[in-house]
C-alpha cells in the first residue's frame, strides 16, 4: 500500500474529514452513496430512505454525490457489488431524473445493465417518499414512473411505486376527468377534487398518506355539487381483483363544502359491492402521520455547520467538542470524549423534536447553546423528554427564537432509568465501527485520480424510502415549521416559555395546539430537475450491446379489404380452455428452439416484478408464459398472424403453441372493467350490431385498458365490459395496459353510439362505438336488455363520454396497431370459412 494512501486512511480513522470523498455504505440489501459535504441531516435521510420492505436491492445516492465527477464510478461499483455479492437481478436506483429515457445517460445505463447482467430501474423524474417508505414517481412529481433499463431494451415504464402494491396496475396513472371533478392519482390511490383546484403535488397532504398493500385509498376532498354519481366514482376501481378493499378517506374534505353524508357513502359502498370490492371508511378524526421531509429539508441545527470526520460522525464547526452521529432512529448529539452518562440528546429530524436522554446534560446544553449562537440559521426544534426542569428551561433558552416558535411539553419528572430504557430500545441497532475501506480508482474508468469509498458492515433491514432529488443548499425552516405536525404525548400539556427580566418563566397552561394546516401547493417548475452524473464518461470500456436476435418474422397480415360488404356471424367453435400437457410443452419448446431462451428472460423478469405470477414459478408455468410472451411479441408468431390463421379455420404454426398459450392465459389475473379495441369495418355498425345480439369472437381479442388511444384506419370503437379478459402486464406493452379475451369469448351488444368522426389523420377517432358486455360461460342467451345490462351500459357510456371529451393519443407502433385494431368483432367475411382450428 502506498504511503499517501495509507496516510489518507489514517487521517479518516483519526477523525479528520477528507473533502471531496464519496462514501458507499451497505445497509442489508440497500446501499447509500453520500458525499463528505452532505450534512448529518441529509445522511440520516438517505439511510432512512434506503432500506425498504422489498427484498430487491435499492441504491440511494445523494444529489451532491451524483454531481461529483466520480459519482458514476461509485454507482457502477454499487451495482456491481449487488450482482456479485447479493446475486441481484433487479436493482432500483432512486436518483430523481436519472432514468430519463431521452437523457444524456440512457445509453450508459443500457450498457451498464448489459455489463452486470441485471436490470436497472430508475425514475425519469423526482421521487416522493410516503411515511411508510414507498418510493413514488408519478404525474404529481412530474415523472412518468420507474423505467426499466435492460440491454437492447427501450426503457419502458414499469410502474409508479416501489415497493409496488398488487393493485397498482389496476388504477389510472394519469388524472381522470369526471363530471365537475378530477380523480388525481396519488401514492395511496386516488384523490377526488374539483376541476378548478390546483393540481396535486407532493406538498399536498394527500401525498403523505401511507400506501396499503391490501388496497387503494379513495381520498375525498370534494364530491361535487350536486353530489357525484357513486357509480361513476366506483368505476375508477373497476379493475381491482375481486375481494379487494378500498379505503374511503374523508380526513381531507374541504371544510367549505357540504360533506357527502351517510346516504351517499352507502350508495358508493353498494357500487363497490357490485364490483366484488369491499369498502372501508376511515374516520375523519384519525390524525395524519408525520410526513417525511424532502431530502435536505429539516431542522437547521443538524443541517448546517458540520464537518464530516468519518462514516457517520460529524464535528461542529463552531464548537469542536460537539459531535453528531447518525443512527437509524435519528441524529445523536454528544460531547467529544464523554460517556453516555454525561448527557446525550437525540434529534428526530422528521418530527423536529430534540429528546434529552439523560438528566446530567448541563455540559451538553452548554455546547448546544454555543453551537446555536455561532449559527446563522434557526435551530428548528422543540424539546421533549427532559428529566429536569432546569435542563428544559436551559434548552428552551437555547432553541427558542424569533424565527422559530417554541413549546415544551410539561411532564412529571421520571427517574433517569425510566427514561433511558425506552430510548435505548430505539437505538438497538449497534453503532458498529467501520469495518472496511475500499478504494475505487477513477483510473479504472479513465478518470484519473482515485476516489476513496468507505464501506460499512451491513445493518439490519429497516422499512424506509427515498427522495432522489438533489439536496438544496439552503433550508426554509419557517416554511417547514408551518407544515410540520408534531405528535405530542397524550398526557402532555404544552407550556409556553416567555422571556422576562429574570429569565424564562412559564405562561399559564393551554390545551395542545391543533396541527397546523398544510399550505396550498406551491407552483412547480415547468421542468423536473435532473441530476447531472459523470456516468457516461466511464464507459469507454463498455461495448455497446444490441438487442438479442429476433425470431424470423413473416410479413404482416394485411387488413381486410374495404371491398367486403357482406359479413356473417362467426361460428361458436372455441379453442379448448384447459391446461397444457407435458407432451405439448415439450413439443412447443423443441419447436421454438433458441428463441425460447430469449423469451424466458422476459418471463423471469415478469415473475420477479409481478406478484400475481409468483404463485407458480415452475418450469411448466414458465413455458406457458413464454407462449403468452410470443403472442404479444414482434415476430411471425404474434397475435395478428395467429388470429388470422384461427379466423380462417387454420392451426397454429408451431406444435404445442396454442395449448401453451391458452394455459398461460389461464395463469394471468382477470380484468373486470371497461376495455377498448378497434376494428376495420366497411359497413355501418348499426347494420351488424343490433341491441341485444349475442356474438362469439372466433380468435383471441386483445384489448387495452388505456381508453384514450386511437389507431389510424379504425372505423369503429369496441368498448367492452370485461369479466375474464386476462391482464398481460409485464409480458406485453405495459404503457397500453393490454389484456386478451380467449378465443370463443361471447359478447352481448348493449348499444351503438354514433357521432361525427373527427378529422382524418393519425389522431382521428371513429364516429361509431359499439358497447358490449362479456357473457360468462354457460350464461343463457336472453333477448333484449335486462337490469344488469342497463347498469353496465350506463358505465360504458360514461367511459365513452370521457374518451370523446379529449383528443386521443395516436398509436404509432405498427405491432401495437396490429394487436388492437382488427376485423369486425364477432364476424367474418361471408365467403370465408368460420371454423376455428382446435389443434395445436
Amino acid at each position: 500500500m502506498g504511503l499517501a494512501r495509507w496516510f489518507r486512511r489514517l487521517r479518516r480513522r483519526s477523525g479528520v474529514g477528507v473533502p471531496g470523498h464519496l462514501f458507499l455504505d451497505w445497509h442489508g440489501s440497500s446501499a447509500v452513496i453520500s458525499h463528505a459535504e452532505d450534512s448529518p441531516l441529509v445522511l440520516w435521510q438517505l439511510v432512512r430512505n434506503a432500506t425498504t420492505s422489498s427484498a430487491e436491492v435499492v441504491v440511494v445516492p445523494s444529489g451532491r454525490a451524483m454531481r461529483d465527477p466520480a459519482g458514476g464510478a461509485v454507482l457502477r461499483r454499487a451495482v456491481e457489488q449487488a450482482t456479485s455479492s447479493l446475486g441481484a437481478d433487479r436493482i432500483w436506483v432512486s436518483a430523481g431524473g436519472l432514468g430519463s429515457r431521452s437523457g444524456a445517460h440512457a445509453g450508459w445505463l443500457f450498457r451498464l445493465s448489459a455489463r452486470i447482467g441485471a436490470d436497472l430501474l430508475l425514475p425519469d423524474g423526482p421521487v416522493h417518499v410516503t411515511p411508510d417508505g414507498t418510493h413514488y414517481a408519478g404525474t404529481g412529481t412530474q415523472a412518468s414512473g420507474w423505467r426499466l433499463f435492460r440491454a437492447g431494451g427501450v426503457a419502458p415504464v414499469v410502474g409508479n411505486r416501489h415497493s409496488a402494491p398488487a393493485w397498482e396496475r389496476t388504477l389510472a396513472n394519469r388524472p381522470v376527468p369526471l363530471t365537475g371533478l378530477v380523480a388525481d392519482p396519488i401514492p395511496a390511490g386516488v384523490l377526488l377534487h374539483q376541476v378548478t383546484a390546483t393540481p396535486t403535488d407532493p406538498s399536498d397532504p394527500a401525498y403523505h398518506l401511507p400506501v396499503d398493500p391490501a388496497g387503494p385509498a379513495l381520498v375525498l376532498r370534494h364530491v361535487g355539487a350536486p353530489l357525484a354519481d357513486p357509480a361513476q366514482v366506483a368505476d375508477l376501481f373497476a379493475g381491482l381483483p375481486a375481494g379487494s378493499a378500498v379505503r374511503i378517506d374523508t380526513r381531507l374534505l374541504d371544510r367549505e363544502s357540504a360533506p357527502p353524508g351517510a346516504g351517499w357513502l352507502s350508495r358508493l359502498g353498494a357500487e363497490f359491492e357490485a364490483l366484488n370490492v369491499h369498502s372501508v371508511s376511515v374516520d375523519s378524526f384519525l390524525p395524519l402521520r408525520t410526513p417525511r421531509r424532502p431530502l435536505g429539508e429539516g431542522p437547521g441545527l443538524v443541517s448546517h455547520g458540520w464537518v464530516r470526520t468519518g462514516g457517520r460522525l460529524y464535528q461542529n464547526r463552531a464548537v469542536g467538542k460537539l459531535l453528531a452521529e447518525v443512527v437509524p432512529s435519528g441524529i445523536l448529539l454528544r460531547e467529544a470524549g464523554a460517556s453516555d452518562r454525561d448527557g446525550l440528546a437525540l434529534v428526530e429530524p422528521d418530527q423536529g423534536v430534540l429528546t434529552v436522554l439523560h438528566a446530567d446534560a448541563e455540559r451538553l446544553v452548554d455546547l448546544l447553546r454555543r453551537a446555536v449562537a455561532g449559527s446563522a440559521v434557526a435551530p428548528g426544534l422543540v424539546v421533549a423528554g427532559a428529566t429536569d426542569d432546569t435542563v428544559v428551561a436551559a434548552l428552551a433558552a437555547v432553541l427558542a427564537g424569533p424565527r422559530q416558535p417554541f413549546t415544551v411539553p410539561s411532564r412529571a419528572r421520571p427517574r433517569a432509568s425510566a427514561v433511558r430504557t425506552p430510548i435505548e430500545a430505539r437505538l438497538a441497532v449497534p453503532l458498529e465501527p467501520r469495518t472496511a475501506v475500499a478504494s475505487v480508482a477513477r483510473a479504472e474508468a479513465g478518470l484519473g485520480a482515485p476516489v476513496e469509498v468507505e464501506t460499512a458492515s451491513p445493518l439490519a433491514p429497516q422499512t424506509m424510502g427515498t427522495d432522489g432529488a438533489a439536496s438544496p443548499d439552503t433550508v426554509d425552516n419557517d416554511r417547514w415549521a408551518r407544515r410540520r405536525t408534531v405528535e405530542e404525548p397524550a398526557a402532555a400539556t404544552a407550556v409556553a416559555l416567555t422571556a422576562t427580566h429574570g429569565g424564562l418563566s412559564p405562561s399559564p397552561p393551554s390545551p395542545p395546539p391543533s396541527p397546523p394546516p398544510f399550505p396550498p401547493p406551491a407552483q412547480r417548475p415547468a421542468t423536473s430537475p435532473v441530476i447531472t452524473v459523470a456516468g457516461p464518461d466511464l464507459d469507454d470500456d463498455l461495448p455497446a450491446s444490441g438487442p438479442p436476435p429476433p425470431l424470423a418474422a413473416t410479413p404482416p397480415v394485411p387488413p381486410e379489404t374495404l371491398a367486403v360488404t357482406d359479413y356473417r356471424p362467426a361460428a361458436e367453435q372455441p379453442v379448448a380452455d384447459r391446461g397444457s400437457t407435458a407432451d405439448e410443452r415439450k413439443s412447443f419448446v423443441a419447436a421454438l428452439g433458441p428463441a425460447y431462451t430469449d423469451s424466458i428472460t422476459k418471463v423471469n423478469a415478469a415473475l420477479a416484478a409481478w406478484p400475481a405470477l409468483r404463485q407458480d414459478a415452475s418450469v411448466a408455468a414458465k413455458t406457458d408464459l413464454v407462449a403468452v410472451r410470443l403472442f404479444f411479441g414482434r415476430s411471425g408468431l404474434g397475435a395478428a398472424q395467429l388470429n388470422a390463421r384461427l379466423r380462417e379455420g387454420g392451426r397454429a404454426e408451431l406444435p404445442g403453441y396454442l395449448a401453451c398459450l391458452v394455459s398461460g392465459l389461464r395463469r394471468l389475473p382477470p380484468s373486470r372493467r371497461a376495455m377498448l379495441c378497434q376494428g376495420r369495418l366497411s359497413v355501418p355498425a348499426q347494420r351488424l350490431y343490433p341491441e341485444g345480439a349475442t356474438l362469439v369472437e372466433p380468435a383471441f381479442r386483445i384489448v387495452s385498458g388505456v381508453i384514450g388511444v386511437a389507431a389510424d384506419g379504425a372505423d369503429v370503437d369496441y368498448l367492452i365490459w370485461s369479466r375474464s379478459a386476462r391482464q398481460a402486464g409485464l409480458l406485453a406493452d405495459e404503457e397500453l395496459d393490454e389484456a386478451v379475451f380467449p378465443a370463443g369469448a361471447r359478447f352481448k351488444v348493449l348499444a351503438v353510439r354514433e357521432q361525427p368522426a373527427l378529422p382524418a389523420g393519425e389522431s382521428g377517432m371513429p364516429g361509431a362505438a359499439v358497447l358490449l358486455r362479456e357473457m360468462t360461460p354457460g350464461e343463457p342467451v336472453v333477448p333484449g336488455l335486462d337490469d344488469g345490462d342497463r347498469t353496465v351500459l350506463g358505465r360504458l357510456e360514461r367511459v365513452l363520454t370521457r374518451r370523446r371529451s379529449s383528443a386521443p393519443r395516436a398509436l404509432t407502433d405498427t405491432d401495437a396497431i396490429e394487436r388492437l385494431i382488427g376485423p369486425p368483432l364477432g364476424f367474418v367475411p361471408a365467403e370465408a370459412s368460420t371454423g376455428v382450428g382446435a389443434g395445436t
